[in-house]
């Protein structure tokens, strides 16, 4: 015996509930991902979800450089790949920031993350290292002086933070150029400290008047 077709009335019980669910959902994944989290454990979690890293682990923490701040910077490695993260504090809660992830580059021994091409600067630059011989990394950068046309060069070096991953403050009044095309160089040393690599100096760097004074200070 064939079933009766439900009445107009289930018909729109039905869609209103479905609307209903769907509707929650909605206000459920907004809270995940929008609202501010009481610990820096949840806001890893939401920015893992919120970029599609799951099941990456953490390869080292560093604090923000500025001493007024209480953000967190983390590293993240997901199979072959890497990623740069922020978690942001604001008083007792915590809210995930932005994120940056790359592969090793197999035919370069130093890749920048975020990779070049990053809207602006952050309070650091992870670069990952493809050469086992490479120890420490050095960035050399432009930098901008105060009340002047002028720029002057400035380079920082530092080692492993953990797996082949360098992390390399970078200052306020770095000369972030258009995208970041050519906006720095890199130069890896090994153990000894002896130069084995280091990437072409930016051609934009020609367009700055470059302080000879200070040229080559760390």
């Amino acid at each position: 015996m064939a079933r009766p077709c439900p009445t107009i009335t289930l018909r729109r019980k039905r869609i209103l509930r479905d609307a209903g669910l769907l509707l929650l959902s909605l206000a459920v994944l907004l809270i995940l991902f929008s609202f501010p989290y009481l610990t820096w454990e949840q806001a890893l979690w939401a920015l893992k979800k919120e970029y599609f890293f799951d099941g990456s682990r953490v390869v080292a923490w560093a604090e923000d450089p500025d001493p007024r701040s209480d953000d967190q910077y983390v590293i993240l490695r997901s199979g072959n790949w890497y990623a740069l993260g922020s978690l942001m504090r604001d008083g007792l809660f915590w809210e995930t920031g932005w994120f940056r992830s790359a592969q090793k580059a197999p035919d370069l021994p130093l890749t920048p993350v975020p990779p070049r091409g990053a809207a602006e600067p952050r309070p650091f630059l992870c670069v990952l290292s493809s050469a086992p011989e490479i120890a420490e990394v050095e960035l050399e950068y432009l930098a901008s002086i105060p009340l002047s046309v002028k720029v002057q060069r400035r380079t920082v070096r530092r080692e492993a933070a953990a797996e082949d991953c360098f992390l390399l403050p970078v200052e306020e009044d770095f000369v972030w150029m258009h995208g970041a095309l050519d906006s720095f160089r890199l130069r890896g040393y090994n153990q000894a400290g002896n130069l084995i690599y280091e990437s072409p100096e930016p051609e934009s760097w020609a367009e700055y008047w470059i302080s000879p004074s200070e040229e080559g200070a760390s």
